[in-house]
């Protein structure tokens, strides 16, 4: 994910790759040499002290988002910091309240929400283009087969709600909103992780979201909108660049592709929202971050899942 951010930044409008941090000299020189990147540190202290940048992105395990993102905010640099932000409500709550004492920007690096994909949907829902909304689905599940990898490993918060089923979560909340009555859930817990996970929400307005995520399971990245007059299907939908809308039996396909990978308008976001001396996004602010915690929260008790970061 280090490696599309470094490239998107070398596209977006008002940023510039200065340094970068790595456990080891010889990492942060291969990722230095490879991006261009003057600067190199073989520890993320060093870089927190480097007077000569104003934000980091942290592209870390999920289990390091929270150390690392307050270790940045004492040093008063800005953090986009990689979803999950934090592994559950505790941490970002101590991130929000060090936030509002230190007076930075941070917010969490969900680029879903700034796709101009996403937006035209948004905006065709809110012309009733589809009626009202009554269910959403929306599947996450891919199937990694290596057990050594990270996501298998409970000290990392692996699984697949904070790797994959929070892109869903987001989906949902952006066309229905937060205020959820009920959660059903159903999952596979093996070895401290979820490796496949469905969720059922329902909210005061009636309207249903059906979530499903897995790291042992593939299936089409797909979500589907559907409303009192028709449906809109978005493949690959955490990451769109078309859409297609059903009516009356009449399907219609639209293309909004992105800036260059994706990753460009959510730093862009930043740059512009930085340069207004603002320490919170409109689009994603920690208070969205933190309803989105909260709710997975929920979800892993139900399931019975608790990191050993907990």
């Amino acid at each position: 994910i280090a490696n599309k951010f470094a490239k998107a930044v070398k596209k977006a409008d008002n940023a510039k790759l200065i340094a970068v941090a790595s456990r080891t000299k010889e990492s942060a020189n291969a990722f230095g040499d490879k991006y261009d990147i003057e600067k190199r540190f073989a520890a993320y202290e060093d870089l927190a002290n480097f007077d000569g940048i104003d934000a980091v992105y942290i592209a870390l395990p999920h289990t390091l988002h929270a150390p690392t993102t307050k270790l940045f905010i004492n040093a008063g640099k800005h953090v986009l910091c990689e979803k999950p932000i934090t592994i559950n409500e505790k941490e970002l709550l101590e991130i929000i309240n060090l936030t509002n004492d230190k007076k930075v920007y941070v917010m969490e690096a969900l680029w879903t929400r700034f796709l101009p994909t996403i937006n035209k949907i948004k905006e065709m829902v809110n012309e009733g283009v589809i009626g009202e909304v009554l269910e959403i689905s929306a599947d996450f599940c891919y199937n990694c087969t290596d057990r050594s990898e990270m996501i298998y490993d409970n000290a990392y918060a692996g699984g697949s709600l904070l790797d994959v089923g929070i892109y869903g979560l987001n989906f949902a909340s952006i066309f229905l909103g937060d205020k959820v009555s009920d959660i059903k859930t159903a999952a596979r817990v093996e070895h401290g992780v979820d490796e496949r996970l469905n969720v059922l929400l329902t909210y005061e307005s009636g309207a249903i979201a059906r979530i499903s995520s897995a790291i042992t399971l593939e299936k089409p990245a797909t979500a589907y909108i559907y409303g009192t007059k028709g449906y809109i299907r978005i493949p690959v939908f955490f990451g769109p660049s078309q859409f297609e809308v059903t009516v009356s039996g009449k399907t219609t396909k639209y293309e909004v592709p992105f800036k260059g990978n994706g990753f460009e308008e959510e730093i862009e976001e930043c740059n512009k929202n930085i340069s207004l001396g603002k320490i919170q996004s409109d689009i994603m602010p920690l208070s969205q971050s933190l309803t989105i915690t909260k709710l997975m929260d929920k979800i892993r008790k139900q399931i019975g899942l608790i990191y050993d970061a907990d």
